[in-house]
């Protein structure tokens, strides 16, 4: 008796219940789809396979685009750093040709003093 009990719990639970209304609704949507589909299979597998490859050729180009860009964006940037570096090494320059001319002063300085204390 305590089988037949089960049994009859397991039929009527609400888990069981939408769990066979789900299996039913997928198999009245499969024969819909099946009565309903606009073209034969092998024509939808055609159509299928033709938007696979536009959308490759779409994803490819945008790829290609991207990389250009990240290429141009890389350049430009090449460019700014060595622009930058070449004003560095130029102020650099100026900066050691002035303190070159002071220890040129200095020291001529020191000598003339030295001559003269002398």
């Amino acid at each position: 008796m305590d089988d037949q009990d089960n049994q009859d719990e397991l039929e009527q639970s609400p888990a069981m219940t939408f769990l066979v209304g789900i299996l039913l609704g997928c198999a009245v949507g499969a024969v819909a789809m099946l009565l309903l589909a606009p073209n034969k299979g092998s024509r939808t597998r055609k159509d299928m396979r033709k938007r696979g490859r536009a959308i490759q050729h779409d994803v490819v180009d945008a790829f290609e685009d991207a990389v250009g860009q990240v290429q141009r964006k890389a350049r430009h940037g090449r460019e700014a750093v060595a622009e930058k570096a070449e004003a560095f090494y130029g102020r650099g320059e100026h900066i050691l040709d002035e303190q070159r001319h002071r220890v040129a002063n200095a020291v001529g300085d020191g000598k003339s003093k030295f001559r003269r204390s002398k």
